[in-house]
């Protein structure tokens, strides 16, 4: 649904197209009467901006990232989405290398060094896909299995902005959303979150599932 998001996301490119627009006003209205209007209006705008600039470097202080030893730190305690990095800082130190992650309701895979399956809000929901290509809980466990899944990172504010804008889970029945619901309380196990965004371990991948 293009809808969900503001016009202003996709404004940058104007820009380019905004500074050849603006270049060419002032020069026809070069020697007029409104000409030091407009560049007093261009100087004033400039000025704004670049405060607004200054004042974002200055609370964010982004130049503690040209320090190599200072950019985690930065990520953890400055950015307006440190949980993210502080859940994926704890994979990466803590889950052992051979690990797999698989991500609900969270479409950002930048910065994890671990294996992972993500989708964007534009694929396929990855564990709709796995539901409904089991037979019950155990398929499940076996399918997830078959993929190296170890562990889940789930992002509770994500998913349900992806479940308001794209449908994110859209069940076929309600099967599909219990045998869900069942692998969620029963078969996950917490192992670390911070504010809406936690990481589990999956139970049960050690069963006898010869049948599947």
């Amino acid at each position: 649904k293009v809808s969900a998001y503001r016009p202003d996301y996709f404004c940058l490119p104007c820009f380019v197209l905004l500074c050849v627009v603006v270049g060419y006003v002032i020069e026809r209205f070069k020697g007029k009467r409104l000409y030091p209007y407009l560049l007093a209006i261009l100087f004033i705008s400039l000025c704004l901006n670049w405060g607004y600039v200054l004042k974002v470097i200055h609370k964010n202080s982004y130049f503690m990232c040209l320090k190599k030893a200072d950019t985690e730190k930065f990520l953890l305690e400055k950015s307006i989405i440190s949980d993210y990095y502080d859940v994926i800082s704890y994979i990466n130190h803590n889950l052992p290398a051979q690990s797999k992650v698989l991500f609900i309701g969270e479409v950002r895979s930048y910065y994890c060094q671990r294996d992972k399956l993500v989708a964007t809000q534009f694929d396929t929901n990855i564990i709709l896909d796995l539901i409904r290509n089991s037979k019950g809980i155990e398929g499940l466990l076996w399918n997830l299995k078959q993929s190296g899944v170890t562990h889940v990172l789930y992002n509770e504010i994500g998913a349900r902005w992806l479940i308001r804008y794209f449908d994110y889970f859209h069940w076929k029945n309600n099967e599909e959303k219990e045998l869900y619901n069942l692998f969620r309380q029963d078969y996950l196990r917490l192992i670390y979150g911070h504010g809406a965004i936690v990481l589990f371990e999956v139970q049960g991948l050690d069963l006898n599932l010869i049948n599947h």
